[in-house]
């Protein structure tokens, strides 16, 4: 539970293979050849062949794994490196003239805006991102994005407390060594010296939980969700214990609760996995999104963006709702107080304006006008059609109106 790693083993390489019945039989040809580049260990050469192909069929879920998984297994093998080399520039001066000191501060912002992220990672980041607008299965590009652009800022500082430290590299040997009883306790009292020490909670759950002791597991990684209620993971880790112990129906509140911190695909994913086993029924009701997501500021992670795949009029009208309202919002894209919305948030707005303009009878917004219709567009299109984008917006809306997102999840079950 601790690390995750994607791996495309030879059952998936032969599902994909076999399963692409909408692409052409040149275009079959050219995944087979990118597969075979994969196989040689050349996976940037396999992402190149691969990429028109992906965009020219964005609604083939398959397709965007695998091109994910060219891109993560490029940066595992090229780009952590890559990274490392990056995080040795430095730019320093050891005069105190004023503007010269001015100067360098101005070349540090140039270079951390350039370089957060150096080419490779980027290109891995970027893929994630997209694959996420188009589709709704894509739990490990959303893991990795929520893990390197959203928890650092919500996760607790890490301790500088010696003692707790000490305690916990202790409790690593232990984990390591598969004495888990033993590391359940180093780890307990690593709470006891630093409670904001959050890795020690969760891997006090993971030691219940490699025992066995399901029961004991949940009731820590409970603790662990009360103790950090921004964060998703106890959560995640939460319903792992209760679907150990059969207790679906506490899975899925522990789903649902998962959903109001950030609605991760992955636990879209659970969510459907346990309604299927109470047989209840859950429509996400997602829809992809073949233009880019509305935003206040351009990107400061050195993205590369790819060009938007042809899509519908009604996007553009999309589009002209944001202009429209952003001068009566706030960096994070929260509307201020005027006359023009009933919504909270800039992307509830633009989706309104584009069902208000838009031809009546299009089926990609059917959903969005019942939404709408029922008083629930905001929730719709901040929940059901989450991306990471627009986290600030989410949870401006959650923190805030918690009882209607609560709601309006349970309206997608029946």
């Amino acid at each position: 539970m601790k690390k995750f790693v994607i791996l495309l083993c030879l059952s998936a390489i032969l599902f994909i293979q076999n399963s692409f019945a909408q692409v052409t039989a040149a275009e079959q040809k050219i995944i087979k050849k990118s597969l075979k580049q994969y196989e040689k260990k050349k996976f940037d050469k396999a992402a190149e062949l691969l990429k028109p192909i992906v965009y020219n069929h964005t609604n083939i879920d398959k397709l965007w794994e695998l091109f994910v998984e060219y891109h993560y297994q490029d940066y595992l093998a090229r780009g952590v490196y890559e990274q490392n080399l990056m995080g040795n520039i430095t730019v320093t001066t050891n005069s105190e003239d004023s503007a010269e000191i001015a100067q360098v501060e101005s070349l540090k912002e140039l270079f951390a805006s350039m370089f957060v992220y150096p080419p490779i990672t980027q290109k891995m980041l970027s893929t994630m991102r997209e694959a996420t607008r188009y589709s709704p299965n894509q739990s490990q590009s959303s893991m990795v994005l929520r893990a390197v652009f959203i928890d650092p800022k919500l996760a607790p500082e890490k301790s500088e407390n010696r003692s707790a430290w000490k305690k916990f590299n202790l409790a690593e040997q232990q984990f390591q060594a598969k004495n888990f009883a033993s590391a359940a306790e180093y780890y307990k009292e690593v709470q006891e010296i630093d409670p904001d020490f959050y890795q020690a909670w969760i891997y006090e759950g993971d030691s219940y939980y490699f025992m066995g002791k399901y029961k004991e597991a949940a009731e820590i990684f409970q603790a662990a969700a009360d103790e950090f209620p921004d964060l998703l993971e106890p959560q995640k880790y939460l319903c792992d214990a209760f679907d150990k112990l059969e207790d679906y129906e506490m899975a899925l509140e522990a789903a649902l609760d998962g959903i109001l911190r950030y609605p991760d695909a992955d636990m879209f994913s659970r969510i459907e996995g346990y309604c299927d086993v109470l047989d209840k029924k859950f429509d996400q009701k997602w829809q992809p999104r073949p233009i880019e997501v509305n935003k206040m500021k351009k990107y400061q992670y050195g993205f590369f963006i790819s060009p938007d795949s042809s899509y519908e009029d009604h996007w553009k009208l999309y589009q002209k709702g944001f202009e429209e309202i952003k001068p009566f919002a706030n960096d994070s894209g929260i509307i201020t107080a005027n006359d023009k919305s009933e919504y909270y948030t800039i992307e509830a707005y633009a989706w309104n304006y584009m069902l208000e303009n838009a031809d009546g009878d299009i089926d990609e917004l059917k959903a969005a006008r019942e939404m709408k219709e029922a008083g629930m567009l905001e929730q719709y299109v901040l929940i059901s059609n989450f991306h990471f984008d627009l986290f600030s917006q989410f949870k401006w809306y959650v923190l805030n109106h918690q009882d209607q997102a609560a709601y309006y999840l349970k309206t997608l079950i029946e």
